[in-house]
């Protein structure tokens, strides 16, 4: 099941991203991961991290790793290299959406 969350000043908060994780990400990638230890690979902004996430991701078998704040841009090869032109395109099609809908 994926988990969508939504907040007063549209930014996520800690309850947001560890409903994620317990209803989306932990139940998703538990069978594929075999027992194997799995990671998430994170912006080290505060708004990811609180007790019960940690809690939750070490009775899960799940380490997350952080990234300074603020430097998930350039340190994260995907989102820069592989994504951007995705992410770009995908801009122009919500737009278009918004345009032809509302």
């Amino acid at each position: 099941m994926i988990s969508f969350g939504i907040s007063p000043n549209g930014w996520t908060d800690r309850q947001i991203f560890l409903d994620w994780f317990t209803k989306s990400f932990e139940p998703t990638t538990r069978e594929k991961a075999e027992g194997e230890t799995r990671y998430i690979f994170l912006d080290g902004h505060s708004s990811h991290f609180s007790y019960e996430l940690t809690s939750n991701a070490k009775g899960c078998n799940t380490e997350i790793m952080a990234y300074p704040p603020h430097c998930a841009r350039a340190l994260q090869g995907l989102d820069v290299v592989c994504f951007a032109k995705l992410k770009h395109k995908w801009g122009g099609v919500l737009d278009e959406f918004k345009d032809q809908h509302m």
